[in-house]
């Protein structure tokens, strides 16, 4: 019997909007309620639940559609920026609620964790800062090409 070849139907082209403007604006959103918080003229704690669902879920799954888009820089941008709000609002609530201990031998010295939690992620922004100047350097000597 001999072999046929079988045609296959061409596999749907999946298109999906994108996602950087649900990114930046769950950063910038999150980024305010929490420097608002901390110049004293935004109730305390607000700023968490944004951190949670906004600048934390949102923007995570704002950059893994980024890695469905194949931009990587974008997705590695947004979902460490989502988990870095997931993981600071996680460690004030773990604070809130008692768990982190603050006294006797397994003391924890909260201000020096946060520095450098803070620390990490400036290591991180600056490479992506690094990163950002590097894909988006011009290729022609006129600034109007």
């Amino acid at each position: 019997m001999p072999e046929h070849d079988t045609v296959r139907p061409a596999m749907p082209v999946v298109s999906i909007a994108d996602p950087g403007p649900l990114g930046l604006a769950g950063f910038a959103l999150t980024t305010f309620a929490l420097s608002g918080h901390n110049a004293g003229f935004i109730p305390n704690l607000l700023w968490v639940g944004l951190a949670l669902f906004y600048g934390g879920l949102a923007q995570f799954c704002a950059g893994m559609w980024e890695f469905r888009r194949g931009n990587t820089f974008a997705a590695t941008a947004f979902s460490t920026y989502g988990a870095f709000w997931l993981s600071l609002a996680f460690f004030v609530l773990m604070i809130l609620a008692g768990k982190v201990p603050t006294t006797g031998a397994e003391a924890i010295n909260i201000p020096a964790a946060l520095g450098w939690f803070l620390f990490a992620f400036f290591i991180f922004n600056t490479y992506m800062m690094i990163s950002a100047m590097r894909v988006n350097v011009s290729r022609s000597s006129s600034p109007w090409a």
